[in-house]
């Protein structure tokens, strides 16, 4: 019966790796279609698609995927920066890959590479970059359009000299003075209300232009990220590491590492009794600039005298915990950092006494 039930689960097993082998290669196929169709979005939702079909995603579905993007960037390279920095990295960990060397994409996804990187590395100033792209747009279709109302001008006075050729000598000479006295003043008010347009355009755009590079300035500050490494003491385990890093986003990192450093002698001499080393990391939520909230959880160790009353000897042994703590974290300048909260013990099973911790940390980047 057993061999029944386990031939039975090798054929299901061996069943459903074939039929989901069958269907990445089904969108697989649909995707180079539409590549080659030049449907470059149909080709990258189907490649999307079919990804998670496979264990380990081929070279030749990557490719598709690589160049496909790579194409749809090509028609409008500033539409999207999430697409072209997505787009350069998948290229760069294709090539990363030793055996991605040995296949006939590899020049394809290096020149794509190659390509990419000409394009603003940064969103900043891929942004600023679209923006000079839309003035100038902006300063062609208006040109355009100033050349387009001097065509019609100039038609209209052809069209006028032409109907008025006939007309007597002097009746001619008054309507053409008429004519170009009228065009000269309007071409002279034209001319000084472009100006006073461009003047204020061009103060407004430099007012704009001012004001959007401070607040990128600003938010660029105060998302520059930290990391600092400094001593964290409390009043058993007083020797201590504390790492911290965070700044860019509300939510950042924190490990620490504590200890008493107590020798088992003195443990069993009964000179120090209170001992325990632990460890603990977990997230720091930003509060404002200078203040964070840091919660930690981990694993503990203490040590104690096992006596052993049929043999009276005594030894130390060592009980582990869980460890909880929470604290606040300061950074008082742009060098040093001040710290300190409460560490508890086995806190899932009863709510004991906690050690006050505190320290001092010092910034190694983000200053």
């Amino acid at each position: 019966m057993k061999k029944v039930i386990q031939i039975t689960l090798l054929f299901l097993l061996v069943y459903q790796v074939s039929f989901a082998q069958k269907n990445d290669e089904i969108k697989y196929n649909e995707a180079l279609e539409a590549y080659r169709q030049e449907n470059y979005e149909v080709a990258v939702s189907k490649i999307l698609e079919a990804k998670p079909l496979y264990r380990t995603v081929p070279p030749k579905v990557l490719y598709i995927e690589i160049m496909a993007k790579a194409e749809i960037i090509k028609i409008n390279p500033f539409s999207d920066f999430a697409l072209l920095d997505g787009t350069r990295k998948l290229a760069a960990k294709y090539l990363i890959d030793n055996s991605t060397r040995k296949n006939e994409y590899y020049n394809d996804i290096q020149n794509v590479k190659n390509e990419l990187y000409t394009f603003p590395k940064d969103k900043v100033t891929f942004n600023a970059l679209k923006e000079s792209e839309e003035r100038e747009r902006a300063k062609i279709k208006l040109e355009k359009e100033k050349q387009e109302q001097e065509r019609k001008i100039k038609a209209e006075a052809e069209r006028i000299k032409l109907e008025t050729a006939n007309a007597e000598a002097e009746k001619n000479r008054k309507a053409v003075a008429v004519i170009e006295a009228e065009k000269a003043r309007l071409a002279k008010i034209n001319a000084e209300t472009n100006r006073v347009n461009l003047e204020k355009e061009q103060k407004i755009q430099n007012e704009n232009e001012r004001k959007y590079y401070d607040s990128l300035e600003k938010k660029s500050k105060r998302k520059r990220p930290f990391s600092s490494l400094g001593f964290q003491s409390g009043e058993i385990a007083k020797y201590g590491l504390l790492y911290e890093g965070g700044g860019r986003k509300f939510m950042g990192f924190h490990i620490a590492l504590r200890t008493s450093l107590t020798p088992d002698e003195e443990i069993l001499n009964g000179v120090n009794t209170a001992n325990k080393t632990e460890i603990d990391l977990g997230p720091n939520f930003k509060i404002s600039r200078h203040i964070y909230f840091n919660l930690g959880a981990g694993y503990g160790m203490y040590s104690f005298v096992d006596r052993n009353d049929y043999s009276g000897r005594s030894e130390v042994n060592k009980a582990g915990y869980l460890v909880t703590s929470a604290g606040l974290m300061i950074r008082l300048s742009k060098i040093i950092n001040i710290n300190g909260g409460a560490s508890f013990m086995d806190i899932d099973k009863g709510f004991y006494k906690p050690e006050i911790i505190f320290g001092l940390s010092f910034n190694l980047k983000g200053k």
